[in-house]
């Protein structure tokens, strides 16, 4: 089993373009696909943040054609839980021959209850399980890590799991060793984004920062290694909170800088802990 490491859309947030914050020539599907190879990646994944459903035919074309001349494998994401966004994305799951489809549960006026996340999955299921794709659902602010575990139990299929993210589940008060503890069983896909927690000068608070992956808080070497103990094969996504610098131009910058430092720093970790399963296994 190998983990393989990949960058996503997320992991160029400034340069694709944020609310109140777009740059003049935004990255862009293509632009990503380079980035990848550039950085000699064959892993991809694309969020909610660039929708490739609102690309022409002629630019997915042109985008498969490239990731088949990069040999690089492309994985999809939505935000919004919604049957026909489901559909469209699975459509585009076949289209891209992609294997894992990560869904951010809630949007902008909508937030459903467990109940009916549940129905909308098992509704899905059949199809997930014949085109072969898995359905990754990312912990975020509003569900508590044992409400997710309890979803997917629920829906019971190889076909869903868990995108765990480092850093997301701050926001519904949990941190990494709650959610990788209840989470890490069910998990199909890693989201790797460190962060320090600092104190405010006034002493009045806190302030939680992204900084390069594998020089934050947070344990990444141990994450990974009980990732890969879980059995499956999980690939390893680098995403990024770059912090604002007050210039957009040098945040993006600053934010490709990061970029190739964390994929480093990954990388490191994947080989030193697959060296480390291949040498025990070498022994018995």
């Amino acid at each position: 089993m190998i983990m393989k490491l990949g960058i996503s859309s997320f992991t160029y947030g400034w340069a694709v373009g944020v609310e109140g914050y777009r740059p003049a020539e935004p990255m862009g599907f293509m632009e990503l696909i380079e980035r990848t190879h550039e950085l000699g990646l064959s892993l991809l994944q694309v969020g909610d943040n660039l929708p490739l459903d609102q690309l022409s035919c002629s630019d997915l074309q042109k985008g498969r054609q490239a990731l088949e001349q990069y040999g690089i494998e492309l994985e999809l994401g939505i935000r919004g839980l919604k049957d026909s966004r489901i559909g469209k994305y699975l459509e585009l799951c076949r289209f891209f021959s992609s294997r894992l489809l990560r869904v951010v549960i809630d949007e902008s006026g909508y937030e459903p209850t467990e109940d009916e996340i549940i129905r909308i999955l098992k509704r899905w299921v059949p199809e997930f399980l014949a085109e072969g794709v898995t359905i990754g659902i990312e912990n975020h602010e509003r569900l508590k890590a044992r409400q997710l575990a309890y979803i997917i139990c629920q829906v019971d299929s190889p076909s869903v799991g868990i995108c765990l993210d480092t850093a997301n589940s701050l926001g519904a008060l949990e941190g990494l060793d709650t959610v990788a503890g209840t989470l890490i069983p069910y998990t199909v896909n890693l989201h790797a984004k460190d962060i320090s927690i600092r104190r405010l000068p006034s002493q009045l608070g806190f302030e939680i920062t992204g900084t390069v992956s594998g020089e934050g808080m947070l344990n990444m070497v141990d994450l990974i290694r009980r990732v890969s103990e879980n059995g499956r094969d999980v690939n390893c996504i680098l995403e990024q909170w770059t912090a604002y610098t007050g210039d957009l131009e040098k945040t993006i910058q600053k934010e490709a800088r990061d970029a190739v430092k964390g994929i480093h720093n990954l990388q490191k970790m994947i080989d030193h802990e697959f060296m480390i399963k291949s040498s025990k296994g070498g022994k018995k």
